[in-house]
């Protein structure tokens, strides 16, 4: 097992089951460039990232129904763009399915958005001690880290007294996995 601040890697067969409780967070991708398709869940006291890579829609749908919706009904799933594609076949098939819609407003009073809250809730639970666990061998960690490192706040917006999260196109890698790490910090259902 290989430890730094942010994940260990960790042998397959040895990374937590999901279950009921288990909270799926997934990041689509949007079809461009070196965007990536992630799916990671919260269990027990730590954040497994499952899957970061490219996936058809039609394959991520079976995927999501055969094996995930089958363990836990809570699946959040970024709800833009192809995403929504993705929840729509899900509902179609009769799901229920947790939408995230980064730019809706917060009710956190320091977070000017959605997108923030999920944030503030990540660095809580990392801050705590959650782990992110990551499989071994498939070379997520570096990428994990670097979109750590690289997560901006939009300064401009901070003035207002709001914690906004600055926009993708500023910055340096898209953060796909920290995208699909902080869907499993939704809890509006409770």
């Amino acid at each position: 097992v290989s430890q730094s601040r942010y994940g260990i890697e960790t042998e397959e067969h040895l990374l937590p089951l999901i279950d009921r409780n288990s909270i799926v967070g997934v990041d689509v991708a949007g079809g461009t460039g070196r965007d990536r398709t992630v799916i990671s869940y919260r269990t027990q006291n730590c954040l497994v990232v499952r899957f970061c890579g490219q996936m058809t829609t039609a394959v991520l749908v079976e995927h999501l129904a055969n094996f995930y919706l089958s363990r836990t009904n809570n699946v959040c799933i970024d709800a833009v763009a192809i995403g929504l594609g993705v929840v729509q076949q899900l509902q179609f098939r009769g799901y229920f399915i947790h939408q995230i819609h980064g730019s809706q407003p917060s009710m956190n009073p320091v977070a000017l958005n959605k997108r923030a809250e999920l944030y503030i809730q990540l660095k809580a639970a990392l801050d705590s001690g959650t782990k992110i666990l990551v499989p071994k061998g498939h070379g997520l960690k570096p990428i994990l880290e670097d979109e750590l490192r690289s997560i901006k706040v939009d300064e401009k917006e901070q003035k207002f007294g709001k914690l906004k999260m600055a926009p993708k196109d500023q910055l340096t890698n898209s953060p796909d996995i920290v995208d699909s790490l902080t869907y499993t910090s939704y809890r509006d259902w409770e």
